[in-house]
C-alpha cells in the first residue's frame, strides 16, 4: 500500500459484477502505487476476492434499493465518507440509487469526487424521468471529472446531459497482454474436452447470456452455417438468464455451452472467431481479449465496437443476421484474410488496450483531478 497518505475511496455498488467492476479490480494494483485505497462496496464474491487479494481497506456498501436516497442514509454515508477522510472519491455507476447517494453525501462532506460510469445508459432509456435526468446533470457537474471507457459513451454524457467535452475524459479499459498472450496457449486442452479436431474451425461467444448480448442469434446464426461446414464448431462461455434456453436450442453436439472460467484465454487460444451480435457495448472486453489472442471479432457496428474493432474484423449493421452469416462465411472461406485480420487485432490490442498503458493515464488524470480546484 502506499505510504504519502493520500487515500483514494472507492465507492462501488453494482447489482452484477461485470465490466465496471472488472475495471476496478484491474486498476487496483496501480492505484495502490500511489494512493492508500478504501473500497466501499457491494459483497460479491468476486469484489471480496479482488480486495482481499490487493488487502485494501474494506466497508460494505448499502444494498440496492430506492432506500439508498432516503436522507437518513445520505447522512450516515456523508459521515462515513468524513470518517475515513480521503483525498477524492471514486464513485462507480453513477446512476444507481445508491451512487446517488454517495454522490449527494460527497457533496455533503465537501469531499472532491469523480464518477466513473461504464455506460449502462442506452439512448437515454435510463434518463426518461425528468427528475433522473435533472439530477444527473446537476450531480455530474459537481464531480471533478467524469471517466468513461470509451468515445461512444463520452458522445452519450455530452449530447444527451450538456457536458462539456473537457469534463469527460475517455480511458479504454486495459486488458492484461501478459495473460491475453497467444504463444502461451494452445487451446488444445479446450478442443480435446470438447472432441474438437485439429482442422475444425471455431466460432465462440463470451458473455453474459442476457437479451442485450443476444446469444440465441449466435446459436441460430451457428446453424445456418453448419449446414455448409459440417466440421464447424461453436463454444458459449457464460452464464445468465437465457442460460436454459440457450440449452434448449443448443441440439447439436458442436454447440458446446460452458460454464464461465477465471479468465477466457484459453478459450479463445481455441477459437478462430468470436461472434458477438451485441446490442450495444460501451467498450466490450471480450472484443480487446480476443484480438490480442488473435481471434477475429464479428460483430453489430454499434456503441463503442467499431471504435474498439477498428479495421480489424467485420462489422454489420445492427440486426443484419445474414450479412453476418456472409462476414463469417467469407472468412472460413478465405484463410489469408482470416490471418491477416488476425494479425491486425493482435498489433491493435498492443497499441490501444495495453493495461500498463491505460492505468498511467488514469493515475495521471486523477492526480491532476485532486490537485485542480472546482
Amino acid at each position: 500500500m502506499a505510504s504519502n497518505n493520500r487515500k483514494l475511496l472507492i465507492y462501488s455498488d453494482a447489482k452484477v459484477v461485470g465490466g465496471s467492476d472488472l475495471y476496478i479490480a484491474n486498476v487496483l494494483p496501480a492505484l495502490l502505487k500511489q494512493w492508500d485505497v478504501a473500497i466501499f462496496y457491494r459483497p460479491t464474491t468476486e469484489m471480496s476476492g479482488y480486495i482481499s487479494d490487493h488487502k485494501v481497506i474494506a466497508d460494505r456498501a448499502k444494498p440496492y434499493s430506492l432506500y439508498g436516497l432516503w436522507p437518513w442514509n445520505v447522512w450516515n454515508l456523508q459521515a462515513r465518507f468524513k470518517a475515513a477522510k480521503p483525498d477524492l472519491i471514486f464513485i462507480n455507476k453513477f446512476n444507481y440509487y445508491t451512487s446517488k447517494a454517495a454522490i449527494l453525501a460527497a457533496i455533503l462532506a465537501k469531499i472532491p469526487f469523480v464518477t466513473f460510469e461504464h455506460g449502462s445508459v442506452k439512448d437515454g432509456a435510463d434518463l426518461a424521468d425528468p427528475l433522473n435526468q435533472w439530477f444527473a446533470k446537476w450531480s455530474l457537474k459537481k464531480s471533478r471529472m467524469v471517466l468513461v471507457p470509451s468515445e461512444s459513451v463520452k458522445k452519450f454524457f455530452t449530447n444527451h446531459l450538456g457536458l462539456s467535452s473537457d469534463h469527460v475524459w475517455v480511458n479504454y479499459h486495459g486488458i492484461d497482454l501478459d495473460l491475453y498472450d497467444h504463444p502461451k496457449h494452445s487451446g488444445q486442452k479446450i478442443r480435446n474436452g470438447l472432441g474438437i479436431e485439429g482442422s475444425d474451425r471455431v466460432i465462440c461467444f463470451i458473455g453474459r447470456f442476457t437479451k442485450n448480448k443476444n446469444p440465441e442469434t449466435v446459436i441460430d446464426v451457428f446453424q445456418r452455417l453448419l449446414t455448409k461446414y459440417p466440421n464447424l464448431h461453436l463454444i458459449m462461455l457464460g452464464d445468465g438468464e437465457l442460460k436454459d434456453v440457450l440449452r434448449s436450442k443448443a441440439t447439436d453436439d458442436h454447440i458446446h455451452i460452458l460454464d464461465p472460467l477465471p479468465n477466457s484465454a484459453e478459450v479463445l487460444a481455441a477459437s478462430d472467431i468470436l461472434l458477438l451480435p451485441s446490442a450495444g457495448e460501451s467498450f466490450g472486453y471480450v472484443l480487446a481479449e480476443a484480438m490480442a489472442m488473435g481471434v477475429v471479432p464479428v460483430a453489430y457496428s454499434c456503441g463503442a465496437i467499431p471504435e474498439v474493432v477498428g479495421d480489424a474484423g467485420c462489422l454489420v449493421s445492427e440486426g443484419d443476421v445474414d450479412h453476418l452469416i456472409s462476414c463469417v462465411t467469407n472468412l472460413l472461406d478465405d484463410e489469408k484474410e482470416l490471418s491477416r485480420l488476425s494479425r491486425l487485432g493482435i498489433a491493435r490490442a498492443k497499441e490501444q488496450f495495453d493495461i500498463k498503458k491505460s492505468n498511467e493515464r488514469l493515475l495521471e488524470v486523477l492526480n491532476k483531478t485532486e490537485r485542480s480546484p472546482r
